[in-house]
């Protein structure tokens, strides 16, 4: 790793250790992802286990939906408390990452230049769409979706089949590892500089080239950043597991079921903070990487065009004397006059 990319990570985490009120930009999202995940994970695993890799059994989707349907006519309140519940968690899991995303670059670029940590949360909104777009092509070239692929393929066209697609899946994880690579920069262009999605990954692609080493660098500390999703998963195939094991317990030790299940939900739900944090604030670390190492090289190039600018012909006639006569016989306000109070040379 070399200096330029030690220091960002460096001022990175500096950011993150002193700036405690940006964590929950990282927080609220990573929450809501993890409850989506889980239920996710939990359909994954279920059709994997009936699947005719494990069982010859199918799920009978329809028996599984009658009963779905008696239970939600006999318990009416329970049924639309959780319709409810989970339609605002599904808003919250689409909107808030991004949302929050684009709050975090806004305040980061604040922070940097020395301003007030505010507005976040409007830059976030008035940038949705664009950054919607961005996401929304990232998560393809995302390594978890190439996973989510290749499973789908192994459980429905078998082992067989699926080791013939795995090249040509690999393939394309590769292209697009090396297309997250070089739009690194996307969400930042579109925030701080108000540009568009196409624009974005242009100015993106530009400033990766011109900044080839040090972005190589961050990227590999991102890679290992987002290896945080090997804890979200973890975390959410031991929640099942941590959810029957006390139940049982508190249910044989106490012979109250009811009590079981409070305190398994009291579980579940510090196990959910605590890991929403810790993902949370990896986040807000990640993003403060990618924004702080914008802002620098955005910074070198503008200097970089301040040096290479030639002076302009208004400063050259300025500096040079119109005529000879005037370089031999300057004009009476050249000398500044000791009794004149706005003479420059009395500041």
């Amino acid at each position: 790793m070399n200096t330029r990319a030690k220091n960002i990570v460096y001022n990175a985490w500096e950011i993150v250790k002193k700036e405690r009120h940006l964590i929950k930009f990282g927080f609220w999202p990573s929450f809501f992802v993890l409850i989506v995940s889980g239920a996710y994970i939990f359909y994954q695993i279920q059709a994997f286990m009936h699947s005719p890799l494990f069982s010859s059994k199918h799920i009978n989707y329809t028996k599984i939906f009658s009963i779905v349907l008696d239970f939600a006519k006999s318990n009416q309140g329970i049924s639309i408390a959780f319709i409810i519940t989970a339609i605002l968690v599904l808003i919250a899991y689409f909107f808030l990452p991004i949302i929050c995303e684009g709050a975090l670059v806004h305040l980061i670029s604040n922070i940097y230049h020395g301003k007030e940590s505010k507005h976040g949360l409007s830059t976030g909104i008035f940038r949705f769409l664009p950054l919607f777009e961005t996401n929304v092509v990232k998560g393809t070239m995302k390594p978890t979706s190439f996973f989510t692929e290749w499973s789908f393929v192994i459980r429905n066209l078998g082992p067989g089949r699926a080791w013939l697609l795995t090249p040509f899946l690999i393939f394309f994880l590769l292209i697009g590892v090396v297309m997250l690579f070089f739009f690194a920069f996307t969400s930042q262009f579109i925030v701080l500089e108000k540009d568009s999605f196409a624009l974005s990954i242009k100015n993106s692609i530009k400033m990766v080239i011109r900044n080839i080493g040090t972005t190589f660098s961050l990227f590999l500390i991102f890679i290992l950043i987002e290896l945080r999703v090997i804890l979200n998963i973890a975390v959410i195939l031991f929640i099942p597991i941590a959810v029957i094991f006390i139940s049982g317990i508190f249910n044989t030790l106490l012979s109250m079921e009811t009590v079981a299940i409070i305190i398994a939900g009291i579980v579940v739900l510090i196990l959910l903070v605590l890991t929403a944090y810790i993902t949370g604030t990896l986040s807000v670390f990640a993003n403060a990487i990618w924004t702080l190492a914008y802002l620098e090289f955005k910074k070198e190039e503008q200097e970089d065009e301040i040096v290479k600018t030639p002076p302009s012909q208004a400063e050259e006639d300025q500096e040079s004397p119109d005529s000879p006569e005037q370089a031999i016989n300057p004009s009476p306000n050249t000398n500044p006059d000791p009794n004149n109070p706005i003479s420059a040379n009395n500041f």
